[in-house]
Formats: structure tokens, C-alpha cells, sequence
């Protein structure tokens, strides 16, 4: 017989681990997908981030918010070039490998380095930093498919379309692949000079074998043809005699 009680809602038995990321209590949990994993969004480039325009840092920031919420999720800022996001990423990565206090109060500021650990962000926190303007409405935030469709229109409004302005994406080049000289490393270039230089060699040498193979082909047909013409001449010496 078919459950009289139905739950439409993902995940309504969460396992320990899910338990131990999302509190049982949180107002949102029914709402929310949990990922199996504990799970960590990590923003690795805010040294550029925090120089976007304030109304772009801040749609993105909501989007990503609401992404690490809707899937049990925590959501830092980090940066290989700054100590504030570096120790945060520091900070929230340990506690999620090792249970080890997090130190570090949340931040979801757009102003500042995110740090949002799994289960500290709400609907509710999230739908009261919604600008008036832009299409953003907190009835959305609820439902999935509506929210997807509106932060995608968000971002597309604020950001333009990939590669829209030319250049794609830092370290992106023109064309949509990988701009080389934004990540430069002097031993890796090195290697690859030589192996570029072993690949021309090698295509060298095989040109001029197949050249020397067609050659040698040619070479062989003329001596055969000659053979033959001896061949046939001999032939009819003999017959005439």
C-alpha cells in the first residue's frame, strides 16, 4: 500500500554526517538537499572579488549564499594572497576534517571574506540582504527551480554573458581556452620548451625517413622496370637466332 503520510521533501532521514553539518532544529532543514559529504564552497579568488562593483560582489555573494544553504553546505572566501581569507579557508576546512572548534565568528558581509559555516545562514537571513531592485524576490528563495531561474537571470544581468566582454574570465583567453601567461611557472615552462623541442625532432626525423622510404620505392620501381626491358630483350635476341 502506498505511504498514506508521503514527505515531499529530499532527505527527510539524514544520516550522522548530515546531522553533524545542519542542526536538526534549523528552520530550513525540510527545504534543504543535503549532500551526503560534509561539503565546502570555496570562493579561491576574492583577491579579485573584492573589486568588483558593489552591486555585482553582492548578487554573487546572495547566489552563493543560497547554493551552500539549499545543499548543507559552508561557504568561504579564500585568497593565496591574503592572510585574512587564507586563515579563514584554514579555520573552516579544519573544522570539517576534524571536528576542531571553529574560532572564527560568521561572516556573510559581501564587504568582507564570506564565512558561513554549514547551517549558520537562513532563508531568512538571505531574503533580508535581497536589493529592492534587480528581480530578486524572497518568495523564489523557497522553491528551487524558480530560484535557480532567478539567480541565473541575476547573475546574467550583472556579470553579461561568458566571454561577453572578450576576454572571458581572469587567466581566460580571447578564444575561450587557457591564457598560458597568467600562470607562469619557470620550471614548467622549461620542461615543456624541451618536450616541444623533442616533438619537433621527432617529427623531423620521421619526414625524412618516410621521404627516404618513398625514395627508395621510387628507386626500386625504375630498377625493375629496367630489369624487365633487359628481360625482353634478351627474349627475342633468342627468338630471332
Amino acid at each position: 500500500n502506498p505511504n498514506p503520510h508521503p514527505n515531499p521533501h529530499p532527505n527527510p532521514n539524514p544520516n550522522p554526517a548530515q546531522v553533524h553539518q545542519v542542526p536538526s532544529d534549523h528552520p530550513d532543514r525540510r527545504s534543504m538537499d543535503i549532500f551526503p559529504l560534509p561539503l565546502l564552497i570555496v570562493g579561491s579568488k576574492y583577491d579579485l572579488f573584492k573589486d568588483l562593483e558593489p552591486v555585482p560582489r553582492k548578487t554573487l555573494a546572495l547566489a552563493l549564499r543560497h547554493a551552500a544553504l539549499a545543499a548543507g553546505a559552508g561557504l568561504v572566501f579564500a585568497s593565496t594572497r591574503e592572510r585574512a581569507p587564507k586563515e579563514n579557508f584554514r579555520a573552516l576546512a579544519g573544522h570539517l576534517l576534524f571536528r576542531v572548534n571553529l574560532r572564527r565568528p560568521t561572516e556573510a558581509n559581501p564587504e568582507r571574506p564570506l564565512l558561513v559555516p554549514a547551517g549558520a545562514d537562513t532563508l531568512e537571513d538571505i531574503a533580508r540582504d535581497l536589493p529592492q531592485q534587480g528581480g530578486l524576490r524572497a518568495a523564489d528563495l523557497n522553491a528551487p527551480a524558480r530560484a535557480k531561474t532567478m539567480w541565473e537571470a541575476a547573475l546574467l544581468d550583472v556579470f553579461g554573458p561568458p566571454g561577453d566582454d572578450g576576454g572571458g574570465g581572469p587567466g581566460e583567453a580571447k578564444d575561450g581556452g587557457v591564457d598560458e601567461g597568467q600562470f607562469r611557472e619557470a620550471l614548467v615552462d622549461e620542461m615543456k620548451a624541451q618536450k616541444d623541442a623533442e616533438l619537433a625532432k621527432y617529427r623531423r626525423d620521421a619526414e625524412r625517413k618516410e621521404r627516404l622510404r618513398r625514395a627508395q620505392g621510387k628507386g626500386g620501381d625504375g630498377a625493375e622496370r629496367r630489369s624487365r626491358k633487359r628481360s625482353a630483350k634478351s627474349s627475342k635476341k633468342s627468338a630471332s637466332n
